[in-house]
């Protein structure tokens, strides 16, 4: 091991990131069910001015049940897509010679996000976006705005325009992608998993709540998970 080297990324992941990166640098090398540490920003956008490409080729449309077998074979199953649907929620896909190689999904009300043990009430006017998934030979090519234009012109006309999205600091690109698109920062939230148990801290939040919460992966009564 180069140690000078790791010393430099270390140093500059914790100058760049504080303490978060030294836990995670830390819980990364140990099974995230026993322990497991990240922290999420809670960003909104009520516009979609987005410059959108479209590919000849490429469709780009809101997912049918007739479409389910087409996301099949990737990290979303067919199965899972099919609860989605059933439960209420929509997703946008981007389609190539009959499958899938981008979707994204929304859904309204009060709902338990599982990966980060949060709940996250929409409101009236509101919509939540989550699972933003492209294959990696489709990646870079504009599919993330479309997928963000088609669902926003969905929840438009039924009065919800404040587009709510979770994402985790680890992810620099993600997170500098959605400021591209319009989204800012609105809630942070620390989530820590240690023996199965899911601790929650929310620093700054949009919705009424509690400012922590402890869960096992149940959702609390109420709410839908997503």
């Amino acid at each position: 091991m180069d140690l000078p080297l790791a010393f430099s990324h270390l140093k500059g992941g914790f100058k760049s990131r504080g303490f978060s990166y030294l836990l995670e640098a830390v819980f990364d090398r140990i099974p995230h069910e026993l322990f497991y540490f990240d922290h999420y920003l809670m960003m909104v956008a009520d516009t979609c001015h987005v410059p959108v490409r479209y590919y000849a080729g490429y469709q780009v449309r809101m997912l049918t049940p007739e479409d389910l077998s087409k996301i099949s074979g990737f990290t979303f199953s067919t199965e899972l897509a099919q609860r989605e649907l059933r439960d209420g929620s929509v997703c946008v896909v981007v389609l190539k010679d009959d499958k899938a190689v981008s979707w994204r999904w929304g859904a309204t009300g009060d709902l338990y996000v599982q990966y980060c043990n949060t709940v996250v009430h929409t409101g009236d006017d509101g919509y939540y976006t989550y699972r933003l998934e492209t294959i990696p030979e489709e990646r870079f090519k504009g599919h993330v705005n479309a997928c963000l234009k088609i669902m926003h012109d969905y929840f438009r006309p039924l009065n919800r325009t404040q587009n709510y999205t979770l994402i985790s600091t680890r992810s620099a690109s993600n997170l500098k992608l959605h400021e591209r698109c319009g989204f800012k920062t609105t809630g942070d939230i620390f989530v820590l998993t240690i023996l199965g148990l899911r601790f929650c801290f929310y620093r700054k939040w949009p919705f009424h709540g509690k400012r922590f919460t402890l869960t096992v992966r149940i959702p609390p009564e109420g709410t839908r998970q997503v």
